[in-house]
């Protein structure tokens, strides 16, 4: 495989003030060090935290809704506008979100704000003033879960299709540590364990076992194939956070 020195680039992942460095070449040329670098459409920086990526995938489709506000004035049903929401917008907030989910509520809340300011201009469009329709309200008559429960969603499906094999990757599988049942009321799929850092605790692995545990009282995991599962899944966690 060919590589491009000019789209390759050194990251150091590393919380300290003083990162050990060393300079890196390739076929006799520098690679460049960065802070933030762009891997498979996800922005990953040197603290791994998601606030970079965040803020990109927020301004990419900020720009993809006023494209679709400004271009869809003729159509008179807000559930013109919500479908293409979903289609063109949302992908671009939810792609990757497994690797990437925030657990800081100002990530959150700033990723909530692009549907908000959706259902805000359907609302105009209904008649009311900006800041006058009850979003909360207008958001499940238009199939609109929280972003929030989508990534939560998405999180436990994948889960799913790693315990059932649906996804052929034994290094994932190993990393989940199922507990052995016992003779208590305990009905947890996966160990609990406590983790040193909220890095470590919020990361992709711990965050799933922690929400398989949630839910694998009321789901099967290992008894439902993956529509029925997923259907089951979003009913369930759709009544919960409408």
């Amino acid at each position: 495989m060919d590589l491009n020195t000019r789209k390759s680039a050194i990251l150091t992942y590393t919380r300290s003030n003083a990162p050990i460095t060393f300079n890196y070449q390739f076929d006799g040329d520098d690679l460049s060090r960065v802070n933030t670098f762009k891997d498979l459409g996800v922005m990953m920086n040197s603290t791994l935290s998601p606030w970079d990526h965040v803020v990109h995938v927020c301004n990419k489709a900020n720009s993809l809704l006023g494209f679709l506000c400004r271009t869809s004035g003729d159509f008179r049903s807000p559930f013109t506008l919500a479908t293409l929401f979903k289609s063109i917008v949302r992908p671009v907030l939810e792609y990757s979100s497994v690797v990437w989910c925030p657990y800081q509520l100002g990530h959150i809340a700033l990723l909530e704000r692009l549907q908000i300011r959706l259902l805000r201009l359907i609302g105009l469009r209904l008649g009311y003033q900006y800041l006058e329709k009850p979003v909360d309200a207008l958001r499940p008559s238009l199939g609109l879960a929280l972003l929030s429960t989508r990534r939560k969603i998405a999180d436990v499906m994948l889960l799913h299709k790693i315990v059932n094999g649906a996804i052929d990757c034994p290094d994932l599988l190993t990393l989940l540590e199922f507990r052995a049942p016992r003779a208590t009321r305990s009905q947890d799929m996966f160990c609990r364990r406590a983790s040193p850092s909220l890095y470590i605790q919020h990361s992709a692995i711990p965050r799933l076992m922690r929400e398989g545990n949630e839910f694998c009282r009321n789901v099967d995991f290992f008894g439902s194939s993956y529509q029925p599962f997923r259907r089951c899944l979003l009913k369930m966690m759709c009544s919960a956070n409408p």
